[in-house]
């Protein structure tokens, strides 16, 4: 996870203070446990992962010192892990945030090696439309939302109408927007691996 997510991650425990005024409104709001110093006991600092991060930023030409998470996500490189492709199963591909804890990334000479490459813009620009598409499935799938007329937070789209149908009586449900999705604090938002035909480079 990243700091966002982590700040506010359900397993840091909750207030020190189970007194606090703030306890009712913050699980109300995020349905989490808010930070406190139990977080010491369950998060680690995933050390492993500071040399594949280094790796993929220098294979954007970029410098890992100075380069930061949100240049690198607006930058939105894919890469290729070419001993996960196949030409039955697809290439397959992922963006950098993925990259870095996939098992091939953790070997140490496996940038050295090419087992990982850096797709140009036009395969990039099209792996970037299918990631789009199976992400979306994945939130109508998944994802809470909320009703608009009772504000009742169910997971997935199918469930969803079946709220609609039997609680409200509304069988002609309209197309949900960004905004009706909701999303916690511990939720994984990053792109899911992909993967890419053709399969022949």
């Amino acid at each position: 996870m990243r700091r966002h997510q982590i700040v506010e991650h359900s397993c840091f425990g909750s207030f020190a203070d189970s007194g606090s005024m703030y306890k009712g409104e913050f699980n109300a709001a995020f349905e989490e446990r808010c930070w406190s110093d139990k977080a010491r006991t369950c998060v680690k600092f995933r050390a492993d992962l500071v040399k594949p991060i280094e790796r993929f930023v220098e294979m954007c030409e970029l410098d890992p010192k100075v380069t930061t998470a949100r240049e690198m996500d607006e930058l939105n490189p894919i890469f290729e892990c070419r001993t996960c492709s196949s030409v039955e199963k697809g290439r397959l591909t992922m963006t950098w945030a993925r990259a870095i804890p996939h098992p091939c990334a953790q070997r140490q000479k496996s940038i050295k090696t090419k087992t990982f490459v850096l797709l140009d813009e036009h395969e990039s620009s099209q792996v970037r439309f299918g990631m789009a598409l199976e992400e979306n499935r994945a939130i109508r799938k998944a994802c809470r939302i909320m009703c608009p007329n009772c504000k009742y937070r169910v997971s997935g789209h199918d469930k969803y109408l079946q709220h609609m149908r039997e609680e409200h009586g509304v069988l002609e449900v309209p197309d949900l927007l960004d905004l009706d999705y909701h999303y916690t604090p511990s939720d994984d938002t990053t792109t899911p691996l992909y993967r890419f035909f053709p399969s022949a480079r």
